[in-house]
């Protein structure tokens, strides 16, 4: 998942915590939180569009197997 603000998961917006906060590229070391904040965006962020993820795979499925068909 991209690394952008979701609204629906609060506040924290990575872009605001670089590039010299913790999430700046070369930043390997983090609290607790920070931790929390930065892997809690993109899990909540997957499964709030876990539909939308499974649809588009089901689609790439369902063009492949018709060209095998072909």
């Amino acid at each position: 998942m991209p690394r952008i603000a979701n609204p629906a998961y609060g506040e924290f917006d990575p872009e605001n915590h670089m590039p010299m906060g913790f999430c700046a590229t070369l930043n390997f070391t983090y609290s607790a939180e920070q931790i929390d904040m930065l892997s809690g965006l993109p899990a909540f962020t997957v499964q709030e569009q876990s539909q939308v993820i499974f649809d588009v795979i089901k689609d790439v499925i369902e063009q492949k197997t018709a060209r095998l068909i072909v």
